[in-house]
């Protein structure tokens, strides 16, 4: 039976989506048929859309979102029921500490930490 995956995603991240959806798909190794990655106007958009989808229960939302991870915590914190741990399929020892902190909480990843914004300030 052939399946679909939705992935939500803005600017660079939709197009990495798109282009390892091909890719995936190209590979032929599941039974997926179909990746959908829509066009949204603007980041916002997307994150709005998402508040929206969880409000309405999960036949609105995408299988994958891709976000920051500010915001990915802020939506971890109001929704928690919305998400599922990824412990099972991911070592969190594989990732910088820090990086799997951000998108853990109670000690369950729920999230692949994939890029890592640097903080900084300036002291004079």
């Amino acid at each position: 039976m052939s399946k679909s995956i939705t992935i939500w995603a803005f600017g660079p991240f939709a197009e990495i989506a798109k282009k390892g959806g091909q890719q995936y798909l190209k590979e032929g190794n599941s039974d997926i048929s179909v990746i959908n990655v829509p066009d949204f106007v603007n980041y916002n958009e997307m994150l709005q859309a998402l508040e929206i989808a969880i409000q309405h229960g999960s036949d609105y939302l995408p299988n994958i979102a891709l976000m920051d991870v500010y915001q990915l915590r802020n939506f971890m914190e109001k929704y928690p029921n919305n998400f599922v741990s990824v412990n099972s399929i991911l070592n969190g020892e594989d990732f910088i500490a820090s990086a799997v902190y951000q998108v853990s909480i109670d000690g369950e990843i729920y999230a692949i930490p994939c890029a890592m914004e640097p903080v900084g300030f300036i002291i004079n």
